[in-house]
């Protein structure tokens, strides 16, 4: 029995109808593959995390310097550290639709250091926690103790107390970064 769909064609014929095939499939194809090789929104934030000794020196004239040098595998009770946190939008496409928003910046006050008071840049943004991360409040931050007697009291957090600092940064365009940083001391 003869395939009823079967239409024999001359070798031109079939050239010609494998080319219209192509022109009509190729598109389909060629977008889908560039559908999937844009990157996702997830992927155009790049955040990175530095930390470094705070090293003072003065010199012959009495003038105070820091120099902000590699962390060394050891530090000591009184070392100072700087930590940095950059976040890059890496994105080179259109500022309309590339643009990153909401984006918060967590650092963290490891057990064995306290934050050194007023060394976050972009203060007005900075918020702190000092109950692991749960919430965050603007600097200083107060809180209700129980007394002994029944009575509540207020109270300001120690420097000791904050356990970490966030900051919801202002939108980043394509190929824009902004640094973030704090400063702890070791105990």
């Amino acid at each position: 029995m003869q395939n009823p769909f079967y239409v024999p064609l001359s070798r031109k014929s079939a050239f010609l109808f494998g080319i219209v095939v192509f022109c009509l499939i190729a598109p389909f194809a060629f977008a889908q593959e560039n559908q999937t090789s844009q990157p996702d929104k997830n992927d155009l934030l790049r955040v990175s995390l530095s930390a470094s000794l705070v090293v003072t020196n003065t010199d012959e004239k009495g003038v105070v310097r820091e120099t902000l040098q590699p962390l060394p595998d050891k530090v000591y009770p009184g070392d100072v550290i700087q930590y940095s946190i950059t976040a890059i939008n890496t994105s080179t496409g259109c500022p309309c639709t590339d643009m990153l928003k909401n984006i918060a910046l967590i650092g963290t006050i490891n057990k064995g250091t306290v934050y050194i008071e007023e060394s976050v840049t972009l203060p007005p943004l900075a918020m702190f926690s000092i109950d692991g991360g749960v919430s965050y409040h603007p600097w200083p931050i107060s809180y209700i103790v129980e007394t002994a007697d029944g009575s509540e009291t207020v109270k300001t957090a120690t420097a000791e107390q904050y356990t970490n600092i966030q900051w919801i940064i202002p939108p980043l365009g394509p190929q824009e970064r902004l640094t973030v940083s704090y400063r702890v001391r070791v105990e």
